[in-house]
């Protein structure tokens, strides 16, 4: 399996669990601010890019509240897949 990005989720934590709009999922966290201010986020832009600049090193997902909004949480994650060549059963 092979590293194919970098993924960046909101949780909007506010809305119910089986409501669709709870989650959103951006390609990079200055994207999330063309849909947002940052006090609808709750921190500035610089504080989530450095935030998210790094992630952990166990390569496990990094997860940050925003200091000024706790009913939000964003996750940095990795996006696997495979490549085309690969064995449709191999793991």
């Amino acid at each position: 399996m092979k590293n194919r990005g970098t993924i960046y989720t909101l949780i909007w934590l506010d809305k119910g669990e089986n409501n669709p709009e709870r989650y959103e999922f951006f390609t990079a966290p200055s994207a999330i601010y063309t849909k947002y201010t940052a006090e609808q986020i709750g921190a500035a832009k610089g504080t989530l890019l450095n935030m998210m600049g790094r992630l952990s090193e166990d390569g496990k997902p990094l997860i940050f509240t925003p200091p000024k909004n706790s009913n939000l949480r964003i996750i940095k994650g990795i996006l696997y897949g495979k490549n085309a060549k690969e064995d449709n059963n191999s793991k």
